[in-house]
């Protein structure tokens, strides 16, 4: 059984991840256009349609999460959708592009690689740990009122994970950045 606090905690959150994923890739539309055609998994004429998609897919997601619509098609969705950034990455790994772009920062491998976060395997594990972690909300709720405490334990808990999220993203940009620093000219003949 999942407390109903812990149940919106989950929600909140991922719902902040999707739609801020979404507005960082609606924002920065040209540079986002630039990493995803250096995944080299759709084709050139491809592109502004398969980005499209994603974000509509996370603004959706995340209005889902919000809103608890339908929890089922919403976990089912975002495990899909973690899953598909997670073997993208895993199949650019495969191919020995190590140091593309992960679309974290939207700094094109092309242009400028030492500001942007490659893609490594911690990063396809994140995918596949938020995932997994959205089915959480499958379990069966505990049925109770929230109270007021509760709201106060869902922010603190929200700030928490923003955090963690936050210093986990920077602690592997930090490694990608060491790995460049050894190793300048790999980025090179990967591109």
């Amino acid at each position: 059984m999942l407390d109903p606090a812990l149940y919106s905690l989950l929600a909140v959150a991922f719902a902040v991840l999707f739609v801020t994923a979404a507005w960082h890739k609606l924002s920065h539309w040209q540079e986002f256009l630039g990493v995803l055609d250096d995944y080299q998994l759709l084709p050139r004429g491809l592109l502004p349609l398969g980005a499209s998609l994603l974000a509509v897919v996370e603004i959706g997601l995340g209005l889902a999460w919000a809103s608890a619509w339908n929890t089922e098609l919403t976990v089912l969705a975002s495990l899909s959708l973690m899953s598909l950034y997670a073997l993208a990455m895993a199949i650019n790994l495969l191919r020995g592009r190590h140091y593309i772009d992960c679309g974290c920062s939207f700094a094109s491998s092309r242009q400028d690689a030492a500001s942007g976060q490659a893609i490594g395997w911690g990063l396809v594990l994140r995918n596949l740990l938020l995932g997994a972690l959205s089915t959480l909300a499958l379990l069966p709720i505990t049925l109770r009122p929230l109270a007021w405490l509760d709201y106060a334990v869902i922010a603190m808990g929200l700030v928490t994970l923003v955090l963690l999220y936050g210093a986990g993203n920077q602690l592997m940009a930090n490694r990608s950045a060491i790995q460049t620093w050894r190793h300048p000219n790999r980025g090179d003949a990967n591109a």
